[in-house]
């Protein structure tokens, strides 16, 4: 990353996107929706997920790419976003009563920050994306044990558009990823030959 802030600026301003939209939002909105919560009906609860997670989508493609202003305030509503995007993956599920594997609901988060990523071309929800792949993998090498040698490939064409902006974090993200997707993959594979 170009200056000398480093991870830190960058840090910081992912923590005060996170406490602007936890304090200022989460100290009214969130308090007064959680305690109509089960009064609301689903249609609703599904809709104000989508109004949240598309604002801080929206707001931070307009501060990143279109003002340019504060393109890393901009990134880390991108992230805010793709997390929210994630929970309500979640909390959809719990409303409606769906059941099935874990992994299924982080392999759809997966793809939703991948989008996200390649979308916005947003470094820290591309690390977002790999962190959440690795969750991913590691249900889906459990039921696919001898296709678990695709899941590094996988992940590195995922983020070599990336890897060319030269961002420590994508890279660290892929690096612990990768070691604990080749971790996964042969602790599965000695445990079929034994």
């Amino acid at each position: 990353m170009p200056g000398s802030g480093g991870l830190l600026l960058p840090a910081i301003y992912l923590i005060g996107a996170c406490l602007i939209g936890g304090g200022l939002i989460g100290g009214g909105a969130i308090s007064f929706v959680a305690a109509h919560w089960d009064t609301l009906s689903v249609p609703l609860r599904i809709g104000l997920l989508l109004v949240v997670m598309s604002g801080c989508e929206i707001t931070g493609y307009i501060l990143c790419h279109v003002r340019g202003t504060r393109a890393r305030l901009g990134q880390a509503l991108v992230v805010v976003g793709a997390i929210i995007f994630g929970a309500s993956i979640f909390l959809v599920a719990q409303m409606l009563h769906m059941h099935g594997p874990p992994h299924t609901a982080f392999a759809v988060w997966t793809a939703g920050a991948l989008m996200l990523a390649y979308a916005t071309m947003s470094v820290w929800t591309m690390a977002l994306a790999g962190i959440v792949s690795y969750s991913w993998s590691i249900g889906w090498v459990d039921a696919n044990p001898h296709d678990a040698f695709w899941y590094p490939v996988a992940l590195i064409v995922a983020c070599t558009p990336f890897l060319k902006q030269r961002s420590v974090l994508v890279f660290a993200a892929l690096l612990l990823a990768l070691a604990g997707g080749l971790l996964v993959c042969a602790g599965q594979e000695w445990g079929t030959f034994m």
